[in-house]
């Protein structure tokens, strides 16, 4: 008996033994295979920007230098202070046409430079042209005989922050000019007598400016635009339309623009539906449309994640990964929500869940002052996670934004674009990762069969999450926007399969058009 005793010991010893070196074995084996995962990632990311690089030198062989097109300062201001070097093959066209005086209406990819596309030509212009006599408001009290400002150019923007980067970037090129001209910030969030006390010296050449408080100027009599030569409208579309039409604020700001003298239009968005572009013929008969075929970079990695627990959990376990993989954890990243109290409520789970993050929150109910120095923070690293509503989602450039989510889908393509375009820009790769909820799958076909005013969206067979293949080839606007999107895989008799009930994902295989197996995340 004690013999065998003996040999159950020994064998049962054994077999722990063997039991631990395959366990190790395996956690060896499941190290290696994350390397090589790290591995591919990072070559699969060089290779999506040399292709990138490599198409873009393709594009601008044969097209004009920036010092063909603008003044020796203002390219060297581009040069030094910015570090751009050579216009992109949108932005040499744009920028011949608007220099020659055309009224354009330009519909460009996320990142792609729009805001050099109106800007250069308008500081090129102020450059050559003399400042006219200052004007005086026509008030019959002494009091009221001061200045008025009787700005050449304007530029309308949709939001507050967007002003302030176009401010910014204006200031950088005006700053090299012999005799750089006054800018003024007319927005929504800044006092009205400071702004008021700026406008009495009556030097400002360039204004940019919110529809709102521009109108609001415009009304108290502080502002002219008599004198106006060039205006510009950033993201137009949001500018001029809502849901049900243009809006009363783009009514009235169209109606103050001045009637007799020539004024130059330049139009300029990343989205622009059917709809918007007729309506925009019909309102600015002059300007010639100019897009780029394919709304979103070919550098922009798309996934999409479906949960069926708790969203909030997988949205950790997501920045968990995030955290763990090199190239993102480099990066910043934005978490993008349906609305203001969406937002607190995901700010306030994060800073319970993981402390340690640098997060920063900014939503529609953010007061002015705050938006600016969480903004400020995050431009300057000292935020990692910005955590948002759709306030944000449109024109601003943030180059260290390496991972988008989408914690709530947006409502629409458009949206959708515009969140997307916050990363992969200038020719860098980027992620964008949505979280799906079961009561979010009509959103979720929406975009993935891309009803934007009856224009397709083709959903990409790549798997969830890799390099877009074809997504610079596309001829319609919208094509190739979404990829790695196949419906939910459809339970069997006993089965479960598809949603994930602790919302951590699982591997799906599923079968593309041409029969090949790929890989899903659910």
């Amino acid at each position: 008996m004690r013999q065998i005793a003996l040999r159950r010991f020994c064998s049962s010893a054994a077999v722990s033994r063997w039991a631990a070196e395959l366990r190790a074995a395996q956690r060896i084996a499941h190290i290696a295979e994350a390397e090589r995962a790290k591995e591919r990632q990072a070559e699969q990311r060089s290779a999506l920007i040399a292709d990138a690089k490599r198409a873009e030198l393709e594009a601008v062989s044969g097209t004009p230098k920036f010092k063909d097109l603008v003044c020796q300062e203002l390219e060297e201001a581009l040069r030094w202070q910015m570090n751009i070097f050579k216009p992109n093959a949108m932005q040499a066209q744009a920028l011949r046409r608007a220099l020659n005086g055309e009224d354009l209406n330009i519909c460009a990819q996320t990142g792609s430079g729009k805001t050099l596309m109106f800007l250069l030509p308008m500081l090129q212009r102020l450059h050559t042209t003399r400042p006219p006599r200052p004007m005086r408001s026509s008030g019959k009290d002494a009091a009221s005989m001061r200045f008025l400002a009787q700005p050449e150019a304007l530029v309308v923007v949709p939001s507050r922050e967007l002003a302030c980067q176009v401010a910014h970037v204006a200031q950088q090129l005006a700053s090299a000019l012999p005799d750089p001209p006054v800018i003024g910030l007319v927005t929504n969030g800044e006092k009205f007598t400071t702004q008021k006390m700026a406008m009495r010296s009556g030097d400002l050449r360039l204004v940019i400016a919110t529809p709102a408080r521009l109108l609001y100027h415009l009304s108290e009599g502080n502002l002219t635009l008599e004198r106006l030569l060039m205006v510009a409208i950033d993201e137009a579309d949001a500018v001029l339309y809502a849901a049900d039409g243009i809006n009363r604020e783009a009514t009235e700001l169209l109606e103050a623009l001045p009637k007799k003298t020539r004024l130059q239009t330049l139009l300029t968005g990343a989205t622009m539906a059917p709809a918007h572009a007729e309506a925009i013929a019909a309102c600015f008969p002059r300007v010639a449309h100019l897009s780029h075929p394919g709304v979103l970079v070919p550098t922009l990695q798309r996934s999409f994640h479906f949960v069926r627990g708790d969203k909030s959990q997988e949205l950790v376990r997501l920045l968990e990964r995030s955290a763990r993989d090199p190239w993102l954890a480099e990066g910043a990243q934005i978490i993008f929500c349906s609305g203001a109290r969406r937002a607190q409520r995901v700010h306030e789970l994060l800073r319970e869940c993981m402390p340690t993050l640098r997060m920063a929150l900014v939503h529609g109910e953010t007061p002015a002052a705050d938006r600016s120095s969480a903004l400020q923070a995050f431009a300057d690293d000292d935020v990692r996670t910005l955590v948002c509503s759709d306030v944000l989602n449109r024109g601003l450039d943030f180059m260290s934004v390496r991972h988008v989510i989408n914690y709530d889908l947006p409502k629409d393509v458009t949206t959708f674009i515009h969140r997307a375009g916050r990363t992969a820009r200038r020719g860098q790769p980027g992620l964008v990762s949505s979280l799906v909820k079961p009561y979010e799958m009509q959103l979720y076909r929406q975009l993935t069969a891309g009803e934007h005013a009856g224009t397709p969206l083709e959903r990409s067979s790549g798997r969830a999450g890799s390099a877009p293949t074809n997504a610079a080839k596309s001829n319609t606007p919208l094509e190739g926007a979404v990829d790695g999107a196949v419906e939910p895989p459809t339970a069997g008799k006993g089965e479960r399969r598809g949603w994930s009930e602790d919302a951590s994902p699982r591997a799906h295989r599923a079968t593309d058009e041409t029969g090949r197996k790929i890989r899903r995340q659910w």
